[in-house]
């Protein structure tokens, strides 16, 4: 496999200890409470621009994280099932 193991339930941490992978949810949360931080320090140090693009990247991230799992409905009167 190239030197590369398959992706299992669970990845090492940094001391090495098995740890289960986090959804895409769980993941864009940690990266919007990160980014979080960031924006406000970014604000205390009257870097305006860049609280901007942080507050950006924080909307994009916190939006992953809430995204609900939805099933579209069809309009009134039509199918998505062909007959």
């Amino acid at each position: 496999m190239n030197g590369l193991q398959k992706r299992s339930i669970k990845n090492l941490d940094q001391s090495n200890t098995l740890v289960p992978i986090k959804s895409s949810k769980e993941i864009a949360a940690e990266i919007a409470n990160s980014i979080l931080q960031l924006k406000n320090k970014a604000k205390s140090a009257n870097l305006p621009f860049l609280v901007y693009f942080l507050e950006m990247a924080f909307q994009e991230a916190f939006i992953q994280a809430n995204k609900q799992d939805t099933v579209p409905i069809p309009p009134k009167g039509k199918s998505f099932i062909k007959n």
